[in-house]
């Protein structure tokens, strides 16, 4: 075991070799966050190649071989990698050797679910590197029938780092349309140089998987399949996930053990594909607090199974900043939109995102506190289809400054 395994339990070594470093190194690659365990060192990572390189050394996918804690070997045909409780909270960190520029070796981790890098120098000690969270935009905010390509080229342009798409019901990149049109999507992002920071996991609004219709549930399932197939060819390891909803004639139990049913089927799908399901607090009549979230996500007890927060969705009936706290790692995306909570929980709250009510800087400092560094999508309409580009050009630029703004506090 290499001499810096021990700091892992907290135990400084000894004595380091010679060609330690004085102060932490940084990889000179460094393996981003998204590259969870999961993805890295675990068996369920079936993705095509099933090889990555960083650095010039080949991670192979191994089945991790139990060992007596505090470790679990994952990949002894490297330097090494292991895996252990950390002191920052119920997260695992993962250790895996990188070559650097000043020594043979070095040590990167990814923490599971969004926790945030950790780097070990030569002598042991462990340090958290801090990353900023990343803007994004939600392309259906734009206005109906604005082509997806306007909609890559306007974001790009007005400084969005990403921008999370979807499957169209039908017609260009759609479920059941062509598969090339998803080519043409991955060219897009290159084009532009926007990353794809995630993808709905289909229209689950007009499909619901809670109905009491046997065909609509099947049907939600082979949509959001469908997703998850696509997904990886796009470089998205990340769906929204809408569970279902209660209605009059669909009970809350029977909708929550439906939305858990639901979701259990999906699993053998997303470990195939490497896909997390994270799933959205939105006006469906159910999971309208933090604790029932975590509930929820915690019943179903899966690493591919999280959270996508959306920090305007409950401003009428909850403190958005009291989520993070309750949901902690379990978070996967965000989603921010202003809300007026004056305005009761009627669909006139919705505002733009630093107007209205939301204590965005309690906000941002629950994220921080938890250490969410991940993909922050802002999510408010753009307005009816008959708009200039030059008018569309000026709300994006408008929204993007928002952004900056907030990710700033």
């Amino acid at each position: 075991m290499p001499y810096w395994a021990n700091a892992v339990a907290g135990i400084a070594p000894e004595a380091a070799p010679s060609i330690a470093p004085t102060r932490p190194m940084a990889c000179r690659r460094r393996i981003p966050l998204e590259t969870s365990l999961l993805m890295l060192c675990n068996p369920l990572w079936k993705r095509d190649p099933p090889l990555r390189s960083y650095q010039g050394r080949t991670f192979r996918r191994s089945s991790a071989s139990r060992v007596s804690p505090p470790y679990t070997s994952l990949e002894e045909n490297l330097h090494g990698a292991w895996r252990s409780p950390t002191k920052w909270g119920q997260c695992s960190i993962t250790l895996v050797v990188l070559q650097t520029q000043r020594a043979p070796s070095s040590v990167v981790q990814v923490v599971q679910a969004n926790a945030g890098h950790f780097l070990i120098d030569g002598r042991g000690s462990i340090r958290k590197e801090v990353s900023e969270m990343r803007k994004a935009i939600m392309a259906n905010t734009f206005p109906a029938g604005m082509p997806l390509a306007d909609q890559f080229h306007v974001s790009a342009e007005t400084g969005f780092a990403g921008i999370e798409i979807g499957l169209a019901r039908e017609g260009f990149f759609s479920i059941d349309g062509d598969p090339a049109d998803t080519e043409t999507v991955a060219r897009l992002a290159h084009e532009t140089g926007l990353t794809i920071s995630g993808m709905l996991a289909g229209p689950l609004g007009q499909i619901p998987p809670t109905s009491n219709d046997p065909s609509v549930r099947a049907e939600a399932v082979r949509v959001v399949r469908r997703t998850i197939e696509v997904a990886p060819h796009l470089g998205v390891d990340t769906l929204l996930l809408v569970p279902g909803r209660v209605e009059v004639d669909v009970p809350y139990g029977v909708a929550w053990d439906r939305a858990l049913a639901f979701v259990r089927e999906l699993i053998p799908d997303c470990e195939r594909h490497g896909i997390t399901l994270a799933v959205e607090n939105v006006w469906n009549r159910m999971i309208y607090s933090p604790i029932e979230m975590r509930h929820f996500v915690e019943t179903i007890g899966h690493p591919l199974v999280g959270v996508y927060w959306d920090a305007g969705n409950h401003a009428p009936y909850t403190w958005p900043q009291h989520w993070p706290p309750v949901l902690g790692n379990h978070i996967r995306r965000v989603h921010v939109k202003g809300f007026n909570t004056n305005a009761g929980p009627t669909w006139p709250g919705f505002v733009r995102l630093l107007d209205g009510t939301i204590d965005w800087p309690a906000v941002m400092a629950s994220l921080r506190a938890i250490g969410y560094d991940g993909w922050v999508t802002i999510e408010i309409g753009f307005g009816g289809a008959n708009q200039s580009p030059a008018e569309i050009l000026r709300k994006a630029r408008e929204f993007s400054a928002d952004m900056d703004t907030l990710l700033s506090m």
